[in-house]
């Protein structure tokens, strides 16, 4: 019986002294990389474990579904906190290319708009991260809404993050504008981010592409594995770029 985890091997095949796979019985020889298979069932089994062992959230009525190695995440959780742990679960697992998070954020004890928006207002006050004052927050149904002008991609990042972890918040609707930048050279600016990525340390040997248009950047190319995709994100963050499309494509 083989071990449970998230590969497997092809039956039929043998190690040669070569180091790949070999069939003898119908003359195939196939490197070793192309025999593994993501398997699942065994990866959806390994995130509900985790899921069940984790205080944070193993009373939460989470469904996991996995197809192609992307993990689909369903149900309902409490706070948006618990989302997120759900999907850090999800993504630490080398077999997952990606995760969609479906979950639906449900307060146990449902607060009235208006106290909601005062949990915001007070926690993007308290922040230490959040310099502008400009910044109008609207409730309905638990769903925030922000407006106004931040001066950074960060600081909007910061925002909504700040906001989601806010007691009440369903979900974050972001709407800040970062303000006008200076006029950009784009291919320097490329330049520059392309070079950040090659130094970061989990990206070595990757091959990313840089575009980018007015104040929006677009990665695209291939990783090995999820954090990979993640570390790029949170690289180009630092340039204050408005948009990021983060399309890099997890392989097998």
């Amino acid at each position: 019986m083989r071990p449970r985890g998230v590969l497997r091997v092809l039956d039929k095949y043998t190690v040669s002294h070569h180091g790949v796979f070999c069939n003898e019985e119908l003359g195939e020889i196939i490197p070793r990389k192309e025999l593994y298979m993501l398997n699942n069932e065994d990866l959806s089994d390994l995130i509900k474990d985790a899921i069940r062992k984790d205080e944070r959230v193993y009373l939460q009525p989470i469904e996991v579904s996995v197809e192609e190695g992307i993990v689909t995440l369903t149900g309902n959780v409490r706070s948006y906190g618990r989302k997120m742990v759900a999907y850090e679960i999800a993504s630490s697992f080398e077999g997952c290319r990606d995760v969609v998070n479906k979950l639906v954020v449900n307060p146990e004890a449902p607060i009235p708009d208006m106290e909601v928006a005062k949990n915001i207002i007070s926690s993007l006050n308290a922040s230490a991260d959040i310099t502008s004052d400009a910044i109008n927050v609207a409730v309905t149904n638990g769903i925030a809404s922000l407006n106004g002008l931040v001066s950074s991609q960060w600081e909007r990042f910061v925002a909504e993050s700040v906001a989601r972890s806010a007691r009440g918040v369903r979900d974050v609707e972001n709407l800040l504008t970062v303000s006008p930048m200076a006029v950009i050279d784009h291919e320097e600016l490329a330049r520059q981010i392309k070079t950040a990525l090659d130094h970061a340390r989990d990206l070595k040997g990757t091959k990313i592409e840089v575009k980018i248009s007015g104040t929006s950047v677009v990665l695209l190319g291939t990783v090995s594995l999820l954090s990979q995709k993640e570390t790029a994100e949170t690289v180009v963050r630092r340039f204050g770029l408005q948009e990021i499309r983060n399309e890099i494509i997890v392989t097998w």
